[in-house]
């Protein structure tokens, strides 16, 4: 199953929204990825009820992240509580994804699986208390080494992001285990330095991280809920070729992926279509893949 991230589907106007919606399913991709930050239905579901009636409106299924809390960081059961809301409010998800990222110290402080892990249960639980056949979703692990920073953080103190299969070993020590259905890892084709490369499955967070991953997990699925390249660094014919290479072996290796992205938004160049919803190569290679 191919789907196509729409992370910015919360912020823009409802007419660019439903014109990126109405062009997904144009192609023939029934599936997108979208961000519910939680500070913003913690209070209120004046900026989420949208985006999930412009889904519905087009028939998109739609894997729903959380992440992004309030300030400051509210306690696990809360998070809980709020995650049943959820869940209740929009009884069509079948699968919540419990964070992006949350080995990264961006999206979780200095990357540590020990006080994630009250988080992932208590989301896990006040899902499964509103749907008890509701997919929980690991929160995409970033394509990291331990110790990283990338180029845009080096103004700032030492980082403590955490390799992908380290964090999941320490969450599993943590007894985060019985706390999800499925693994959500974030594939992206760069080195340990991040430095970008064509799509080859040696890199170090495409095969490696998938096999260790899945043999900590043992039979529960993989999800790819983020992977893409981004013109700034390939030219858009090399992002069409490098897209249909690793989603060819990513088929073989996970159950869903949802390349990044449909569409361009703020500073990231990793559209198919660009911000004025000029197609690239790759919505030609995508409509192939998924009508043939």
């Amino acid at each position: 199953m191919i789907g196509l991230n729409v992370t910015e589907a919360i912020t823009i106007s409802a007419a660019d929204r439903a014109r990126v919606f109405t062009g997904i399913k144009a192609l023939g991709v029934n599936d997108i990825r979208v961000e519910l930050p939680w500070r913003a239905f913690h209070q209120s579901w004046s900026l989420t009820d949208p985006v999930m009636a412009d889904a519905g409106k087009v028939g998109l299924n739609v894997l729903v992240m959380v992440a992004h809390p309030p300030s400051p960081l509210p306690s696990a059961a809360t998070f809980g509580t709020d995650m049943a809301k959820l869940a209740r409010r929009y009884p069509q998800v079948q699968a919540f994804e419990v964070w992006n990222e949350p080995n990264a110290q961006e999206f979780w402080n200095k990357g540590n699986a020990v006080t994630f892990a009250p988080y992932l249960r208590a989301a896990h639980d006040g899902i499964k208390s509103a749907n008890a056949n509701t997919t929980v979703v690991l929160g995409g692990l970033a394509a990291c080494p331990s110790g990283s920073r990338q180029w845009w953080q080096f103004w700032m103190p030492p980082y403590t992001n955490v390799d992908p299969t380290q964090f999941l070993m320490r969450l599993l020590d943590a007894g985060g285990g019985p706390n999800f259905d499925v693994l959500a890892l974030h594939n992206y084709s760069w080195d340990a330095g991040f430095r970008w490369h064509d799509f080859s499955a040696g890199l170090p967070f495409i095969d490696p991280t998938i096999k260790v991953s899945q043999q900590l997990i043992g039979s529960r699925e993989i999800w790819c809920t983020e992977y893409g390249f981004p013109v700034d660094h390939f030219t858009t014919t090399e992002q069409a070729i490098n897209l249909a290479a690793e989603t060819n072996y990513l088929k073989t290796k996970t159950t869903r992926q949802y390349i990044l992205s449909y569409r361009d938004f703020g500073k990231t160049q990793y559209g198919i279509v660009d911000s004025s919803y000029a197609a690239r190569p790759a919505v030609a290679w995508l409509k192939g893949t998924v009508g043939g």
